[in-house]
């Protein structure tokens, strides 16, 4: 019990050093995150809408039972702009507590990826890394494609964000395997 609870914590500080890395030190997302231009103009034109926090599409069909308007609608995806916005509160970008949830949220996944390597049958370690880095791949396929292909998410932001979770997962997988050994 004791190797996967160690397995636990390691995995998770290996996968927050990882993204803490590629976002703040590697630049792996500097070209998938674009800067608004006039982003004061923007931003006031935002809060002068008085709109809630939340995520906004666009463009959206006013009646999804009305035939004319889903037609409006199509004509107003096919003719563009299509987008997303998410609307959030003003937030301290340092704040600990934004960074202690990016750690738990690496809590639970190495406790997902630890009972995967407990469980396992796969003796030789490089097996089981690579069944660790595998489950990334799994995890950016369901996520970060499923955002490129129904919310248009740009694809340089897709790639960036697909070898984040892979190289997070199987530099866990490295080290959550060395300390889970097969057992039997």
């Amino acid at each position: 019990m004791i190797r996967f609870v160690l397995a636990v914590v390691v995995g998770a500080v290996v996968m927050f050093a990882w993204n803490s890395a590629s976002w703040i030190a590697l630049g792996v997302h500097d070209h998938s995150v674009r800067h608004l231009p006039d982003e004061a103009g923007f931003v006031a034109g935002l809060s002068d809408r008085g709109l809630a926090p939340g995520l906004y599409t666009f463009p959206l069909p006013s009646d999804l039972d009305d035939a004319d308007a889903m037609e409006a609608w199509a004509a107003r995806h096919r003719a563009g702009p299509v987008g997303s916005l998410i609307l959030h509160r003003g937030v301290d970008p340092m704040d600990p507590v934004l960074y202690a949830w990016g750690f738990v949220i690496g809590l639970g996944v190495s406790v997902v990826l630890a009972l995967v390597l407990w469980t396992t049958s796969i003796k030789p370690y490089l097996g089981r890394v690579m069944l660790v880095a595998l489950l990334g791949g799994l995890v950016a396929a369901t996520c970060d494609y499923s955002y490129l292909v129904w919310m248009y998410f740009p694809a340089d932001h897709t790639t960036a964000m697909v070898l984040d979770r892979v190289v997070s997962f199987t530099l866990a997988g490295f080290a959550m395997a060395a300390i889970i050994r097969p057992r039997g």
